[in-house]
């Protein structure tokens, strides 16, 4: 007997063990299959080949000795051998096929021979009870499912020698605790890892270019991810529901990140952008209760609608300077998002959603461009209390010099405070705020104050730490002005119409009371230099009268001595 042909003890559910002759060197596709009573059987040496379902549900088979001649194991060879908890691979076997072990539920360990070169789709799929398995040197791919659901499967080392892992490779391994990703490998296909609850780190290979859709989704126990420096996207839901994720560093490589890709990430409190992200998409942080604030970086376009969606600890934002559009709702239900900061080179007011910041307490704007995004945005007309310009730096498409003056805040009805650091040569304008209770600081130079700038305000304190001097009656037109603070540095007593009360030292950081003996001073010095003068002048007019006198003498002496001479 040389042959066994194809099923040829099919569905014999009686057979509970069989012996196998050593001339046998083939066997054919599914022989032993659904042989639900068979335990035990040996392969003999000659046989080179296990054929398709040659031992495919095979409940009871628990124990196999394969032969050393067999160099291939057919697709679904031992598909759910369910008392199967073992078994070992001769060494000259070159190839296992697509759910070879798949549903094997009691198998804990296999090793692999070296000679294999890949690892098919499904190969182990659903092995629920796999604990530990060698990945030899000689394996360069992983195929789809091929350790779906391992629940059990608590390390796997994956060699350098690999350069491909199919989707859902690793899908819901719940006992999976890091991973290490080789640097051969280009990219994490869809739900790769997904559902991994005890996968806590994991290490991303230099040569990884992409994150495909749901690759971590629902790792609730990932602390720490490591990205290598070539991935360019991040795809939907790639990391959704990591609930345990604190911090996240992207790499600069990236330019894209997906819908949902980092959404409901419980803990994640920061997130550091490349310097090359286009586009965040639609809910990708979306959920993120322990966000606290975020920098969108300059090369940031587009910000997609609910991105950071119900992110109720975010307190601050920064709007990079190529941002042109923000979604439906992208900041909507971030109840502490307070503070703003504006780098945008275009004024795209019109291309953010009207609902972009619906919840938001915002109420401070600061402005590093000359381009005014969300000045004139209506769901800020009754929020914003402080407005900061600082544009000292901004590269706006339109030039500094083509803007003459800062925009007008008379519509923010709340407005308390208004902070003017460096703005160039731009210039404060008429009805530039109104309000009750406005504090005004302007820190440098500034080159005009219309002289109706504050006529509808009522200012609690004005500050000009500046030198240069400014002239009209920009705070005396006000409705009122408490206070007046100026640098010590500033020569005068008066501004804007008004005296000053207090003189800021830079030196010693203190307030001086202004000296107002100045012109007292003045008049004094006036008056002795007059006196002086005077005195003067009369002492050059004396002396000139003696003079005189001196001279009528000395012709009346030389006259009578004439007169002397002539009669002797």
């Amino acid at each position: 007997l040389h042959q066994l042909e194809s099923y040829l003890f099919f569905k014999c559910s009686n057979i509970t063990d069989i012996e196998i002759p050593n001339s046998v060197t083939s066997i054919g596709e599914e022989v032993f299959s659904e042989c639900s009573s068979l335990s035990y059987i040996v392969i003999p040496n000659g046989v080179t080949s296990l054929e398709s379902g040659i031992f495919s549900w095979c409940s009871d088979l628990s124990n196999i000795t394969i032969g050393n001649g067999v160099i291939s194991i057919g697709d679904i060879a031992f598909y759910e051998c369910i008392s199967l908890t073992s078994i070992i691979i001769p060494n000259n076997a070159i190839s296992i096929g697509d759910n070879a072990f798949s549903g094997c539920y009691a198998l804990t360990s296999i090793i692999i021979p070296n000679s294999i070169k890949s690892l098919g789709t499904a190969v182990f799929y659903e092995c629920s009870s796999l604990k530990t398995i060698v990945i030899p040197n000689s394996i360069t791919s992983i195929g789809m499912t091929a350790f779906y659901d391992c629940y059990s499967l608590t390390n796997i080392t994956i060699p350098d020698s690999v350069i491909s892992i199919g989707e859902s490779a690793f899908y819901e391994c719940l006992s999976l605790t890091t991973m290490i990703i080789p640097n051969r490998v280009t990219s994490i296909e869809y739900s790769t890892f997904y559902g991994c609850l005890s996968l806590s780190r994991i290490k991303i290979g230099t040569s990884v270019s992409s994150i495909k859709p749901s690759a971590f989704s629902e790792c609730s126990r990932l602390l720490n991810i490591t990205f290598g420096n070539k991935v360019t996207s991040i795809g939907k839901s790639a990391f959704d529901r990591c609930f345990s994720l604190i911090t996240v560093k992207l790499p600069n490589s990236i330019t894209s990140i997906g819908g949902n890709a980092f959404s409901d990430c419980l803990s994640l409190r920061n997130i550091t952008f490349g310097n090359k992200v286009e586009s965040i998409g639609e809910n990708a942080f979306n959920r993120c209760f322990s966000l606290a604030n975020i920098v969108i970086p300059n090369s940031v376009i587009s910000i997609g609608e609910f991105a950071f969606y119900n992110c109720p600890n975010l307190s601050s934002i920064t709007i990079g300077k190529k941002v042109e559009s923000i979604g439906e709702s992208a900041f909507s239900g971030c109840y502490s998002l307070t503070n703003i900061t504006i780098k945008t080179t275009k004024n795209i007011t019109e291309s953010i959603a009207v609902n972009a910041f619906d919840g938001c307490l915002v109420s401070y704007l600061f402005y590093e461009t000359t381009e005014f995004t969300l000045i004139s945005f209506d769901g800020f007309q009754n929020k914003v209390q402080a407005i900061k310009f600082n544009i000292s730096n901004s590269k706006s498409i339109r030039k500094i010099q083509e803007i003459t003056s800062l925009p007008s805040l008379s519509h923010f009805t709340k407005l308390k405070y208004i902070i003017i650091q460096n703005i160039n040569d731009l210039t404060i304008p008429e009805s530039f705020a109104k309000g009750d209770d406005i504090e005004i600081f302007i820190a440098n130079n500034i080159k005009y104050i219309d002289p109706y700038a504050f006529k509808d305000c009522s200012i609690s304190k004005f500050t000009y730490l500046g030198t240069d001097k400014l002239e009209g009656n920009f705070l005396k037109n006000a409705k009122s002005c408490q206070e007046v603070i100026t640098s010590s540095e500033y020569n005068y007593n008066k501004i804007g119409g008004k005296a000053i009360n207090l003189k800021f030292n830079k030196v010693t950081g203190k307030y001086e009371k202004p000296n107002n003996n100045i012109g007292k001073i003045i008049g004094i010095v006036v008056g002795v230099l007059a006196a002086l003068i005077i005195i003067g002048v009369i002492g050059f007019i004396i002396y000139k009268r003696k003079s005189a006198k001196k001279a009528d003498n000395s012709n009346i002496d030389e006259e009578e001595n004439n007169i002397v001479a002539e009669n002797p």
